[in-house]
């Protein structure tokens, strides 16, 4: 299954290191939620990297479609409890979450709907 997912597979070990590694203070620290903005897009992205990856190994219409998005944000989940007891430097944080189902849910059905419109012209259509 790896083999098919390369991206995807890259795309979650570059979160979790960036999830667990201890960072000095944040360069953008002084604008608002961008702790949060960041979980939205890092875990938004792996639901659509993994989706961009399902339309062009096995098409858009299977259980998967669904699947990849759920296991990303339930991924944003483990992460936090990772940070909460394997790390010193982060704490596990609820809103963190909340921030990664969030970028989940709103861009993974985005990448759904441009990925459909690109390949309805395809002649193995989805």
């Amino acid at each position: 299954m790896f083999r098919y997912y390369p991206l995807t597979l890259l795309a979650v070990i570059v979160t979790a290191t960036v999830c667990l590694m201890p960072i000095p203070e944040p360069p953008l620290g002084d604008v608002p939620f961008m702790d949060k903005w960041t979980h939205m897009v890092l875990f938004g992205g792996i639901a659509s990297v993994a989706l961009f990856e399902l339309a062009m190994n096995r098409g858009l219409h299977t259980s998967w479609r669904w699947t990849f998005p759920v296991l990303a944000a339930l991924y944003g989940g483990l992460i936090e409890v990772m940070q909460a007891f394997l790390t010193s430097t982060r704490s596990g944080d609820w809103w963190d979450f909340l921030a990664d189902v969030v970028g989940v849910a709103v861009i993974a059905p985005i990448v759904y709907a441009v990925l459909r419109r690109f390949r309805r012209g395809d002649s193995t259509s989805v």
